[in-house]
């Protein structure tokens, strides 16, 4: 992995493995062993992207660039080169420099084309390093990004080296029932191999990976562990005093809770603030909340957003979202709307495009006939504005679907309009008509 950073191939090396497998642990140590003179540029994917491009927009706060509006009204094809050319630029200005993008399994189709282009933009003293768990890759981006990369997978450790990593961690060699218990609790996973090495007799409890990482979250005394969840749904990033509003608690009150959470080995201290250890305690740590009790922070997180310093109107409605239960949408549609008719403004028309296809996904069964065929008819008016025509025409079907139900004419006239963009307004006249 060392070679690879440092006579960095044409390529972006793929590092793909399991979770907590050790990719993230494996580019670190190689990330360490470089010289002084060679800058790391380190981003992590969200564990729930919120926008299109949301890789590229933590790297760029690496970087200390403004990226261009990736929202504006131009094909998806000249968005990614605009791209591009902009984080080349800034990458290509500093000297040996090391690019690693955590997690590309989660990333947006758009951040991952980018990846794949910028190798060949930056030239010989780049490298860019992706981690990823092996996904069916669905999209035309992640196929081209496995077909085009220098993979390095990696696999269960043996039994030998289970025996040797449970000596380093503990400082004793196990006995043989002991390594057996922790051999088959792990599956030579290092990241449950590390916390079953701890407690040994755990493995007789259970080999499943979430209760492993459950009782690593069950240190936490209920302030820290409220702190944590609440960080594993707002993402990473998400300023603290909107972290500190959410729990309604004092700035030094949260970052008490911060540091006995790191205490407890679930979170690190970096740069740009806490994180989680491993991405698997970020899942886990959202999950074991409970599905209402989920709703009731992303709630916290909508409020939170809204009275923020600075106000991020998009992500207080996808909290929002997350907060409704399943046959509430039409609790919120309004609101959907109105967002997603501010970004418009502003020309974010792929973030407003994604708000509202994500409300038909979710509510779209539930919603009632004219609700329906509002969100779809504005999802058409934005493609339509961005050029995406087929796409538009598409919505507007579904609008009109919607609409016959409704008994909305204006509704049923604006879909009815939006349906007909694929047809030439043109018909000429019958052959052999007189002239």
């Amino acid at each position: 992995m060392v070679g690879l950073m440092a006579d960095p191939p044409s390529d972006v090396v793929l590092v793909v493995g399991e979770a907590g497998i050790g990719k993230s642990a494996l580019v670190s140590t190689a990330l360490r062993s470089l010289g002084d003179d060679v800058r790391r540029v380190v981003v992590q994917t969200p564990l729930v992207p919120e926008r299109r491009f949301a890789v590229w927009s933590a790297a760029a706060t690496s970087l200390g660039i403004d990226l261009p509006d990736t929202d504006a009204t131009v094909s998806s094809a000249e968005q990614v080169a605009e791209l591009v050319g902009v984080l080349g630029g800034a990458i290509a200005g500093h000297g040996p420099t090391v690019v690693v993008v955590e997690d590309v399994h989660r990333a947006d189709p758009w951040s991952i084309e980018v990846l794949g282009w910028l190798p060949a933009l930056v030239g010989p003293q780049v490298s860019f390093v992706a981690t990823t768990r092996p996904v069916a890759e669905v999209d035309g981006p992640r196929n081209a990004l496995k077909a085009s990369s220098n993979q390095v997978r990696l696999g269960p450790l043996e039994n030998d080296d289970i025996v040797a990593v449970i000596e380093s961690l503990t400082g004793h060699r196990p006995n043989p029932e002991e390594a057996a218990h922790v051999v088959a609790a792990s599956g030579g996973n290092p990241l449950l191999i590390r916390e079953l090495a701890q407690d040994p007799h755990r493995a007789h409890r259970s080999a499943a990976a979430g209760t492993v990482l459950e009782s690593l979250l069950d240190r936490l005394v209920a302030p820290g562990r409220e702190a944590v969840e609440l960080l594993a749904l707002a993402g990473p990033g998400t300023p603290d005093a909107v972290i500190a509003s959410a729990l309604q608690c004092e700035r030094d009150d949260l970052e008490e809770r911060w540091q006995s959470a790191i205490g407890a080995d679930v979170l690190v201290a970096a740069a740009t603030g806490v994180g989680f250890r491993h991405d698997l305690l970020a899942e886990t740590a959202a999950s074991v909340a409970g599905v209402e009790r989920r709703r009731f922070l992303h709630g916290r997180l909508a409020i939170a957003w809204a009275e923020a310093p600075r106000p991020d109107e998009l992500r207080r409605v996808r909290h929002l979202m997350w907060a409704t239960a399943p046959d509430a949408g039409a609790d919120i549609v309004d609101e959907v709307r109105r967002c997603a008719a501010d970004l418009a403004v502003v020309r974010r028309h792929a973030d407003a495009a994604d708000l509202l296809d994500d409300v038909l996904a979710r509510w779209g069964d539930d919603l009632s006939a004219r609700d329906g065929g509002l969100v779809a008819a504005d999802l058409g008016d934005v493609l339509l504005r961005a050029g995406f025509v087929d796409r538009a025409v598409t919505a507007y079907q579904r609008a009109a679907e919607f609409a016959r139900s409704s008994g909305d004419l204006e509704l049923r006239a604006r879909a009815e309009v939006g349906r007909q963009r694929r047809r030439n307004p043109f018909i000429p006249d019958p052959e052999g008509r007189a002239t």
